[in-house]
């Protein structure tokens, strides 16, 4: 039978596994609860679990803030994720999940890593100021991100390689410390009313095979090219 709870205003902190775990069909609704200083996730949703949480801090753990696998959808609205000693988010193995409005701030590793299938959904979220790429995409990785943020990372701020597929929709990827768009080893994805403006390499760097589609984009103002295309690289431009 499916485990059902409701948490309002509680403080979930320094346990040695997770905050908050839901499988096997188990579902959590958390409201205003700050999740803190665990030694592996804040949340973590898997095998077809489940979770609603709104304006959750979940700031300080240790390896994977929130972690979707398995068949899992949660949802998060206006959370705050930071500090992360490992991953922002992590959604693997045809993990789903929503993000609505959401701030994901000062990663160790990466803000956001998609991986094997998993399809996320984020909007209106913000990917900032992390130690490695804002948001990785890797090993047939998908998700979809519309009208988000993701600045200040110190490697690209979007990063998509190994046969990942994502799509990007009026995104501002800019003011990087790297690229801000890099596509390669036989990444892919599509990119249609987005601006990358303002990072310090290429604004938009493919290689090995990368192949993005690129399409009613601003590309301006980069401290390196704007767009780079070498080693085997492709893709298609259309009306930048």
């Amino acid at each position: 039978n499916a485990g059902l709870g409701s948490f309002t205003g509680t403080s979930i902190v320094e346990n040695e596994l997770c905050g908050v775990m839901c499988d096997t069909q188990g579902c959590a609704t958390l409201i205003d609860c700050n999740i803190e200083r665990n030694k592996q996730s804040a949340l973590a949703v898997a095998d077809d679990g489940g979770a609603v949480a709104t304006k959750c801090n979940m700031s300080d753990n240790s390896e994977v803030s929130v972690f979707i696998g398995a068949g899992s959808n949660p949802t998060l609205k206006q959370c705050t994720i930071s500090n992360s000693r490992g991953v922002g988010v992590l959604v693997r193995d045809a993990g789903k999940g929503v993000f609505e409005d959401c701030t994901i701030d000062r990663s160790t590793l990466s803000g956001i890593v998609i991986s094997h299938r998993g399809d996320p959904k984020f909007q209106q979220c913000c990917v900032s100021n992390g130690d490695d790429a804002g948001v990785l995409i890797t090993d047939n990785g998908l998700g979809s991100f519309i009208g988000c943020d993701i600045f200040g990372n110190t490697m690209p701020n979007v990063s998509v390689r190994g046969d990942s597929n994502p799509s990007f929709l009026t995104c501002r990827i800019n003011k990087g410390q790297d690229s801000g768009l890099l596509v390669y080893n036989r990444g892919r994805g599509m990119f249609e009313k987005c601006s990358f403006t303002g990072n310090f390499k290429a604004n938009v760097a493919v290689e090995t095979q990368g192949c993005p589609f690129v399409q009613d984009c601003l590309i301006q103002g980069g401290k390196d090219a704007g767009i780079i295309v070498y080693d085997s690289g492709g893709g298609t431009f259309q009306k930048c």
